[in-house]
């Protein structure tokens, strides 16, 4: 990998083709491939900053017409209880004006019921005086379907596994957001709401009007 973005495959005569498009010479980078590994162990592995993204500029993104999300302070503060699943299905609620933790924080605790989430271990609760879920991915889609249900709308969610880029992208476009889950090797996981897509250029390539 040359940088978070970029990744090529290196030629006999020492050229790098890339993934945008453009070959490059092997020495021209030299010191700065990265190499991720395919069994991270550590969200660091796997997380992508914005200091990362120096060699790039942001084109135009496409976001739903409501952006919101709840911030992991706000959520313990409004219910003591904290689950990344729950967190990400709130926001989403709350963007289609099914519920709102402000003015009713005990739907975060309807969505954790009926989403299947459970406790974590007492060695696993690491936050005082708040308490930390898990939610089983295998039900959790059809939970919230209920969920969205019980308070009158129809929003139907289902869990597509390893989605492609153009699907989410696709879903964003047509003004629904994702409900983004992954796991690392080491059993850890997170849920995360998805409602923007940024598209970004190669600075080099942009310079050479490509």
């Amino acid at each position: 990998m040359i940088n978070p973005f970029e990744f090529g495959v290196q030629s006999l005569d020492g050229s790098i083709t890339t993934n945008c498009g453009r070959t490059i010479p092997a020495v021209s980078i030299e010191g700065r491939p990265v190499v991720l590994s395919n069994k991270p162990s550590s969200w660091n592995d796997v997380v992508i900053y914005a200091t990362q993204m120096q060699d790039y500029t942001v084109s135009g993104f496409r976001s739903i017409s409501q952006f919101m999300s709840y911030d992991e302070s706000e959520i313990k503060r409004l219910t003591a209880h904290y689950a990344c699943m729950v967190t990400a299905f709130s926001n989403v609620a709350e963007l289609y004006g099914i519920a709102n933790l402000y003015s009713d924080p005990s739907q975060y605790m309807q969505i954790w019921n009926y989403t299947n989430t459970h406790a974590l271990s007492d060695e696993e609760q690491t936050v005082p005086g708040v308490v930390l879920g898990g939610t089983p991915i295998s039900t959790c889609a059809t939970g919230f379907t209920n969920y969205c249900a019980s308070r009158g709308s129809t929003l139907i969610a289902r869990t597509v596994s390893s989605p492609a880029i153009a699907s989410i992208q696709n879903e964003i476009n047509s003004n629904r957001p994702n409900v983004l889950h992954a796991s690392l090797y080491n059993g850890s996981a997170h849920s995360v709401t998805a409602e923007l897509t940024p598209h970004l250029l190669v600075r080099k390539l942009e310079r050479q009007g490509r």
